[in-house]
């Protein structure tokens, strides 16, 4: 920082990381495990929900997955008729 305001960061940067250790903060480390708590919960609670219903998750059928059809060609870009 600027040379007057250095040994207010410095003293703001020292009380920080006190408090952090005090905390038990460990700065990025800490905030990437509470992501991946909060993807693991957010998992369960679609899990949970799926097996109260007692039915499968819907997936797609290879078959229709990225537009690909067992129909032939001529079905699948048929043209409408026109409005009269």
């Amino acid at each position: 920082g600027a040379p007057p305001l250095s040994d207010v960061q410095r003293r703001l940067s020292a009380a920080l990381y006190e408090w952090m250790t005090q905390q038990g903060d460990e700065g990025l480390a800490t905030e990437l495990e509470a992501l991946d708590h909060q993807t693991d919960k957010r998992r369960a609670k679609h899990e949970e929900a799926a097996a109260r219903e007692k039915r499968p998750r819907a997936t797609p059928s290879p078959q229709y997955h990225r537009g690909t059809s067992p129909r032939p060609a001529a079905h699948r870009a048929r043209p409408r008729p026109a409005r009269v």
